[in-house]
């Protein structure tokens, strides 16, 4: 009876180390697995980690870089775009020293003789041209960079939004030219309709000239300067637009009996209202 209990208890203690071993074998292939799966996600997870803080650093990078590279293109243009203007006013200067002397003297000198430098400067067409021109260029510039400063751009481009703004000043001051020239035919008023618009045109040759300086600060200026400039050329267009609307009443008046009431319908219906349509036309074109 002896023998059998212990073949028993020696097969009892065979299978129980047997079992120890194959559970320390499972619970060592587990670790194993579950270390080498956590391994491996973390390595996975550390990679994605590293490749989108890559990836976002190089955005941060390259999106500036980018900008910066335009803006810096665009301000050289500017520059000699800018270079060429001064070159132009010298030039008139130069050639047209009377002109624009007489010019200056009509609009703020008022114990001078009107008529006799009016007909004085009427005389020279091509100064007179080139100065109209001249304020289209300098105007559309201002233009465009107001609509920059303010993010209302009509397009990415900016030479491009520069053409249409010029453009559209252009084919409003001629669409107005046409009215008032057809106007005073049709009414017999030929004699105020010419005053009014060489008063009209005199004050945008002197506003040309104004936004010159006024533009160079805009493009190389700090950003609190081109604020601080900004505001002082909507003061001074407001200043010489209401010198404007004095002159063309008191030329008016002279020769027929209209209120300021009538006057400031007219300033509206044709002097903010075309601007305001072809700023709208502008948006909803482009």
């Amino acid at each position: 009876m002896i023998r059998p209990q212990l073949l028993l208890c020696f097969l009892l203690f065979i299978t129980s180390v047997s079992l120890a071993q194959t559970d320390s074998v499972f619970v060592k292939a587990d670790s194993i697995k579950t270390n080498t799966i956590t391994s491996v996600f973390d390595s996975v997870v550390k990679n994605d980690i590293n490749k989108t803080a890559v990836s976002k650093n190089q955005n941060i990078k390259k999106i500036p870089e980018d900008g910066l590279k335009e803006s810096t293109q665009l301000k050289e243009k500017l520059f000699y775009f800018l270079i060429c203007l001064l070159l132009l006013l010298g030039v008139l200067k130069s050639n047209f020293e009377k002109y624009l002397h007489d010019l200056f003297r009509l609009f703020f000198q008022t114990t001078l003789k009107r008529g006799q430098l009016r007909d004085q400067l009427l005389q020279a067409s091509a100064a007179s041209i080139i100065l109209n021109l001249f304020f289209l260029v300098t105007a559309g510039l201002y233009i465009s960079f107001i609509i920059q400063h303010f993010n209302l751009a009509i397009h990415s481009n900016f030479w491009l939004q520069f053409a249409i703004c010029s453009g559209m000043l252009g084919l409003i001051y001629f669409v107005k030219f046409l009215w008032i020239k057809i106007a005073g035919q049709l009414f017999g008023v030929k004699k105020i309709t010419e005053s009014y618009l060489f008063l009209v045109f005199g004050i945008n040759k002197l506003l040309g000239i104004f936004l010159l300086p006024v533009l160079i600060f805009l493009t190389f200026g700090s950003p609190f300067l081109k604020t601080v400039i900004l505001y002082l050329s909507w003061l001074g267009i407001g200043l010489l637009f209401f010198y404007r609307i004095i002159l063309s009443y008191s030329v008016i008046r002279k020769e027929i009996s209209a209120s300021p009431f009538h006057f400031l319908l007219y300033v509206m219906a044709f002097e903010i209202t075309p601007i305001l349509v072809g700023y709208k036309l502008l948006l909803n074109s482009f």
